[in-house]
């Protein structure tokens, strides 16, 4: 049988990725701006039930929808986001930031037994045999998997103490 390589832009493997600058997106100040003001005006509302009309991002939706959405489905089929720094906002706003942002990529889905559809990732401590212990919440390597989503979105709030991969520093 006769092999051949995949040719598309996204069959691509992390040490060719790191010299890749398409798939680096770096938020703009007006943006930045944007997000920052979209989570305070609803402050008022669960982070899980706002809606991409209250969420209001007009410049960057356009550049979701012009660029990052053609990155994920024609491009190499991923990006990174840089230029929001999370030391400046409170966890709520953090939340609603990355929630509301993901509403103009497309529809939330659960991605948890409890049905949320925003989920902390982080260590809990739990043993292996503990009923509780997921994937995301201990330190226990996660194999590889795929989760049953067009998109999946994760935002780094805090640099590990160790372990993470390759990418460049900003």
């Amino acid at each position: 049988m006769n092999y051949s390589a995949i040719k598309i832009p996204a069959a691509w493997e992390s040490t060719s990725l790191q010299n890749h600058p398409d798939w680096i997106y770096t938020l703009s100040d007006q943006e930045v701006d944007e997000l920052h003001i979209a989570a305070d005006s609803c402050s008022d509302i669960p982070c899980e039930s706002i809606g991409v009309e209250q969420f209001s991002i007009s410049e960057l939706s356009k550049t979701i929808k012009s660029k990052l959405i053609k990155q994920l489905e024609t491009g190499i089929g991923c990006f990174l986001m840089r230029g929001l720094d999370p030391k400046k906002y409170n966890q709520s706003q953090i939340e609603k930031i990355l929630f509301g942002m993901g509403l103009h990529f497309g529809t939330p889905m659960s991605q948890s037994v409890k049905g949320e559809k925003l989920h902390a990732v982080y260590n809990q401590g739990h043993r292996r045999s503990d009923a509780k212990a997921r994937g995301t919440n201990t330190s226990f390597e996660i194999g590889f998997h795929n989760d049953p989503c067009d998109v999946a979105a994760l935002m780094c709030v805090r640099k590990a103490v160790q372990g993470g991969g390759f990418l460049p520093e900003a």
